[in-house]
C-alpha cells in the first residue's frame, strides 16, 4: 500500500461518511503530505546522525525546506524518488563537507545561488497553478525567505561559526537554487516557464 492509499483509508475511517468527497480528497492530501514531509525528514536526519553530521545535516535540510516551501522547485514523480533525491543530495552535501573549501568557493557559491533564487523566486508545479493570480504575493513571500536564508548564512560565515557549518549554510541555499533550476527546466513545454 503506497502513501497515498494509506492516508486515504486513515481519513475514511476517521471521517465522517457523509462529509463531502472533495473535502475528504483535500484532508487525505494534506495527511499524505505530513506523512511524507515526517517520514521523509526522518530519514534525512538519520543520515545527518550516522554520518556524524546531525547538526550540519539539519541546517541544509531547513534551509532547503524554507526555500523549497516558499517557491517551490523539482517534483519527483513518487514520494520514494522525493526522499531518493533529497537523500543523495544530502549525503554529497555531507561528503562536501570534508574538503577543503576556499573563502572564496564559499562565497561565489552562496551569492551565486541567492542570485538564483532572487532570479526566478517562484516555481509553481502543475498541481499548484491554482495559485498564479497571487504570483505576486508569492513572489514577496519567497524573497523574504530568500533574504532571511541567505542571511542567517552570512551571519554563519561572518561570525566564524565552524567551517563545516560555514559550508553546510552555503549547501543549503546551493541545492536550494539547483531544485529550482530543475523545476524549471523540467516542467512541461506548455508551461509559461523563463526558460
Amino acid at each position: 500500500m503506497n502513501l497515498t492509499d494509506f492516508s486515504r483509508k486513515c481519513v475514511d475511517h476517521l471521517m465522517d461518511s457523509n462529509i463531502d468527497p472533495d473535502k475528504a480528497e483535500i484532508c487525505a492530501y494534506g495527511l499524505e503530505l505530513a506523512l511524507h514531509t515526517l517520514l521523509s525528514t526522518s530519514v534525512l536526519l538519520l543520515i545527518g546522525f550516522l554520518a556524524h553530521r546531525l547538526g550540519e545535516a539539519a541546517l541544509i535540510i531547513f534551509l532547503y525546506y524554507a526555500n523549497q516551501t516558499a517557491g517551490g522547485g523539482y517534483h519527483a514523480k513518487s514520494h520514494f524518488m522525493c526522499t531518493l533525491l533529497m537523500a543523495i543530495g544530502l549525503i554529497v552535501c555531507l561528503y562536501s563537507l570534508n574538503l577543503f573549501w576556499p573563502v572564496w568557493l564559499l562565497w561565489s557559491l552562496l551569492i551565486c545561488s541567492a542570485t538564483v533564487l532572487w532570479c526566478f523566486p517562484v516555481h509553481l508545479h502543475l498541481n499548484k497553478r491554482y495559485l498564479s493570480p497571487e504570483m505576486s504575493s508569492l513572489k514577496k513571500k519567497s524573497r523574504l525567505v530568500i533574504t532571511t536564508s541567505v542571511l542567517i548564512a552570512f551571519l554563519i560565515i561572518i561570525l566564524h561559526l565552524p567551517g563545516v557549518f560555514q559550508k553546510a549554510a552555503a549547501l543549503g541555499i546551493t541545492v536550494s537554487a539547483i531544485s529550482r533550476v530543475s523545476g524549471i527546466l523540467s516542467a512541461p513545454k506548455t508551461d509559461h516557464s523563463p526558460f
